[in-house]
């Protein structure tokens, strides 16, 4: 196990942007802690409270598995059009498939990347003649892309025990007395995985970001991610100068740059809600690359059950420090089904 010494210089390497003069100082949660838990809760409370961003270190995915991955997206972005238009999105109703670039839109800009988007094909909540995210996944054809349907299973399937860990972790990072405090809620969690490719930047010079930006050039948009925790794997060689998030309590972006063997993890929409705020969901976008080869990234959005219902836990809205005196029985955030918000922000995702 890590000496203290050794995780406190983890938690201060800093991320350098490339935007600005400012430095990003993202935080290190490393779950290789595993006999004490609660470091890794305080770790993690303390990078969720900050920034809402943060490295994952010890998240026990194998690096040839990550390799693969990563390689089976790169084949599958590579292929022929018609091969990738076989299983579009728009044969879905559930919002399963290949999009084709620009297709995907964010706050009425079109987003330069492809995407295939992967879900749980959980029934939990179904309820028939109700629109929703319940459906069957489109895979690629074997015979052309072998291993590929097995290799993407088995990566969401290790990964969504990465993301049990860390409910566990938050849990007793929040201090709500018992670390399977949020178990219930995830008997049947509905993920989401997306294999993503970003073109190159065709303005290829920092200084004309701003450009880029006026114009709708964007790998993706300004936006927060609807779950629980998303954690991203990219093609770390392809990734500098890419991903920027927006400072808490700032208007200043700035750039979080890879840090080898580690996944980018960030808090989502849900997390806060749940939190009433405590935890942050913090904005963040995507520019497309430098590298002549584009991007592959893959994030996994750790989510609950779809049936579940998100409220935010009343002692952590007796904590908040939104709360005056006066209010301190009032939350921040109305409860939701977590299904029903999918489903209402998946079905404004798309330009058919």
């Amino acid at each position: 196990m890590p000496s203290a010494a050794s995780r406190r210089t983890l938690r201060s390497r800093m991320s350098t942007s490339s935007s600005s003069s400012s430095a990003v100082r993202l935080p290190i949660v490393d779950l290789s802690l595993v006999t004490n838990e609660r470091v890794i809760g305080q770790s993690l409370h303390e990078a969720c409270t900050t920034f809402g961003f943060f490295y994952l270190l010890g998240h026990g995915i194998p690096a040839t598995l990550r390799q693969s991955v990563l390689e089976q997206g790169r084949t599958f972005f590579e292929a022929e059009t018609a091969d990738k238009e076989s299983i579009s999105a728009e044969n879905s109703h559930s919002f399963r498939g290949y999009q084709r670039l620009k297709v995907n839109q964010t706050n009425g800009q079109q987003d330069l990347h492809e995407g295939l988007d992967i879900f749980s094909e959980s029934t939990r909540g179904q309820v028939e003649g109700v629109p929703s995210n319940h459906g069957r996944n489109q895979w690629p054809d074997e015979t052309q892309f072998p291993n590929f349907q097995s290799t993407v299973e088995d990566y969401a399937s290790r990964m969504q025990h990465v993301g049990d860990r860390l409910m566990r972790a938050c849990a007793l990072g929040l201090e709500l007395g018992d670390a399977n405090y949020f178990a219930p809620y995830f008997e049947d969690p509905f993920w989401n995985m997306r294999l993503v490719y970003y073109p190159q930047r065709q303005r290829p010079t920092l200084v004309q970001d701003k450009e880029a930006l006026d114009g709708g050039g964007l790998g993706v948009g300004e936006h927060t991610d609807y779950g629980i925790f998303t954690m991203i794997l990219a093609e770390e060689e392809h990734s500098h100068n890419t991903l920027q998030v927006r400072l808490p309590h700032s208007s200043e972006w700035v750039y979080v740059q890879p840090l080898p063997g580690a996944m980018i993890c960030n808090v989502a929409d849900m997390l806060a809600t749940w939190t009433n705020g405590i935890y942050k969901s913090t904005p963040h976008r995507v520019l497309p690359p430098l590298h002549t080869k584009g991007r592959v990234s893959v994030p996994f959005f750790y989510d609950p059950s779809y049936d579940a219902v998100v409220r935010p836990i009343p002692e952590l809205v007796q904590r908040s420090p939104q709360q005056s005196a006066s209010s301190s029985s009032s939350s921040n955030f109305a409860p939701i089904c977590y299904g029903d918000h999918l489903y209402a922000k998946t079905s404004r995702n798309f330009v058919f």
